[in-house]
Parts: structure tokens; C-alpha cells; sequence
């Protein structure tokens, strides 16, 4: 089974692991979903992982799954990551927006910057991934209902 290269949609969940916090992970590159991976699943391993090539793909996954926390390129194939920020904002408000790009002078503007809660630069250091990783979890982990308490 052969993956196309501009659709690529992986998830690294596995049954019984449904406590565990989503994080989507959006990027055309696939050697930096790679290195994120890589190194989320090392140090954080918690997380239960999905990606995303386009912002088609990543649509579909936020359609049909939710999310804690999103990461996401601005530069996609066909529409571009503030699609991917609009429709978690509109449909996932909860979901902690992390854009992961190069491009960060567009969030400087309009309103792209209102649509994430954070920007780490491409390429970013595997601390910076982590430190911002474990304060997107503190966060979705705040933002959680809480759980219902039966009566003895």
C-alpha cells in the first residue's frame, strides 16, 4: 500500500488509549511531521498523535475527531492553514491553535493572529516543541468539563 505524497492522513492512537489527550499535527513537509513526531512521542508520550499532509485531510480528521490541541503549517495545498484555524475555532473552540511556521510575519495581521494561541517557529527547537507542547496539555487539561461525581 502506497501513501499519494499531497494525501497523507496517519493517526498513532490505539484502542484503550481514549483518556489519553489528541493533538493533530498538520504539515505538507513530511520530514518535519517526522522530527514533531518524533519527538512528542519520545518525550511526551501521552499524546495520542494524528497528521495531516493538507488542510483537506486535517478538515476531514477535525469533521470526525476532536481535538486538544492542533498543530498547523499557514503554508498548505489547496486551502491554507487559516482554514484549518477557522473551522477549529468555529467547531472546536476548546482546541488549543498552535501554528508551526516559517511564515509568522502573517500573523501580524488581521485576523490570523486572533486565530491562534500561540506561534512556534519553523524550525523550532525540540525544547521549544516540548515546552509549548506541555503548556497547550496544561491548558486543554484546564479547559476539560468536570467529571461527574456519582452519589454513595
Amino acid at each position: 500500500m502506497s501513501d499519494s505524497p499531497r494525501s497523507h492522513v496517519t493517526s498513532s492512537h490505539a484502542t484503550g488509549d481514549l483518556r489519553r489527550p489528541q493533538l493533530l499535527l498538520v504539515d505538507d513537509d513530511p520530514m518535519a511531521l517526522r522530527a514533531l513526531t518524533r519527538i512528542l512521542e519520545t518525550n511526551q508520550p501521552y499524546w495520542r498523535i494524528s497528521s495531516a499532509t493538507s488542510s483537506e485531510d486535517a478538515l476531514a480528521l477535525i469533521a470526525r475527531e476532536s481535538f486538544a490541541v492542533v498543530i498547523t503549517d499557514l503554508v498548505l495545498p489547496g486551502a491554507n492553514g487559516m482554514a484549518v484555524l477557522f473551522q477549529l475555532q468555529q467547531h472546536q473552540p476548546a482546541a488549543i491553535r498552535i501554528v508551526h511556521s516559517s511564515h509568522t510575519e502573517l500573523l501580524r495581521s488581521g485576523s490570523l493572529g486572533r486565530l491562534a494561541h500561540r506561534v512556534l517557529p519553523n524550525p523550532a527547537s525540540a525544547i521549544e516543541v516540548l515546552g509549548l507542547t506541555a503548556w497547550a496539555r496544561q491548558q486543554s487539561t484546564q479547559l476539560e468539563p468536570p467529571k461527574s461525581t456519582r452519589c454513595a
